[in-house]
């Protein structure tokens, strides 16, 4: 689901998404490691998503595009989450880094 505007509160997002339904969501941060190509333009790659890459001929456009695959890569991870059985748990753990 790519989401088309958000509002950050109080350490979360609310986004309307294309239903106009509005989502509560944590913000997390990512490392991307962005590169001036030399054909032009600029690639980035997210380093704790993999598959996560994109480009964009600006750095602007290259870290909107960045953003925009980070979210359909933990969408796609969500929905294949879903196949894993119900004797699969699901847990977040925090890790100080």
């Amino acid at each position: 689901m790519i989401l088309e505007s958000g509002l950050v509160i109080g350490g979360g997002c609310l986004f309307l998404n294309n239903s106009n339904e509005i989502i509560n969501s944590d913000i997390m941060k990512y490392t991307i490691a962005l590169r001036k190509e030399k054909e032009g333009g600029y690639s980035a790659q997210c380093l704790e998503v993999p598959g996560a890459i994109s480009q964009g001929e600006t750095k602007e456009k290259a870290l909107k595009n960045i953003k925009e695959a980070i979210e359909m890569v933990l969408e796609i991870i969500k929905e294949e989450s879903h196949c894993l059985g119900k004797s699969t748990e699901l847990l977040k753990v925090d890790v100080c880094a």
